[in-house]
């Protein structure tokens, strides 16, 4: 996770996305302190506009989530890639690991408390 970059979205309009701290604090505080990890893993609309909110607001810390939906609504992309999207985003901002790196912060199941190697 070393190199940070914003991601192309096109919605409305073509548009970036990148996750600072404040951005994904403001999200986990948004999903009712849900992190960021059981976002993406339950998905859902709710979700999806809250992390694509949350990952706008870089250009425009006014935003707000039915400006996104507004977005939405103009958009052709399809719910799969919209969430492909944000993943990357997170990918490229450095708060999430690539696919096929580990995340050091998350204990391997075989080191878990109660279990043997």
């Amino acid at each position: 996770m070393t190199g940070k970059s914003v991601v192309g979205i096109v919605l409305d309009a073509e548009r970036t996305m990148f996750y600072r701290t404040r951005d994904l604090i403001d999200l986990e505080n948004a999903l009712g302190g849900e992190s960021i990890e059981e976002s993406i893993a339950r998905r859902g609309y709710r979700r999806m506009v809250a992390c694509l909110w949350a990952g706008l607001r870089h250009n425009n810390d006014r935003l707000k989530q039915d400006d996104v939906i507004r977005m939405l609504d103009k958009s052709d992309l399809s719910y799969v890639q919209i969430w492909d999207k944000v993943s990357e985003a997170l990918v490229e901002s450095g708060r999430l690991p690539k696919p096929g790196e580990s995340d050091v912060t998350v204990p391997s199941p075989a080191h878990a408390p109660g279990t043997s190697a």
